[in-house]
């Protein structure tokens, strides 16, 4: 064997080498970031499940003090605007309430911004 073949034989050995160290780190990474992007996602179904728990609470707590009042007959005092009749207590309750349940429909900006923090975290700026 010449100097020239060897030497090539060597180059060819590390170029191997190198494409599968890249390749393999390339993989590690993609795991890794794979594993901590399901952990966020778990933190952040946790979180909008909390959540979600805490309005559906909150809801159910409005429920029963309309009942309760409406069973006893009482009118409420006013809200925002002073209302007139029991209707339109009744309505000023309902919106509150929908309004609410719409908050619980909404995905939450919180999950995205944790994710975009931790990324820049992890990975600094791109």
């Amino acid at each position: 064997m010449d100097f020239e073949t060897a030497y090539e034989e060597l180059r060819h050995f590390q170029e191997k080498r190198l494409k599968e160290a890249v390749e393999d780190a390339k993989e590690k990474a993609r795991l890794q970031l794979q594993t901590e992007l399901e952990e966020v996602r778990q933190e952040a179904a946790l979180e909008i499940s909390l959540q979600r728990h805490s309005y559906e609470d909150e809801i159910a707590s409005l429920n029963r003090v309309l009942q309760d009042r409406d069973r006893n007959g009482v009118i409420s005092p006013p809200l925002s605007s002073p209302p007139t009749t029991k209707s339109e207590n009744w309505k000023e309750l309902e919106e509150i309430l929908l309004e609410t349940q719409r908050k619980l429909e909404q995905p939450t900006k919180g999950f995205y911004e944790v994710l975009i923090f931790y990324l820049f975290r992890k990975f600094g700026t791109c």
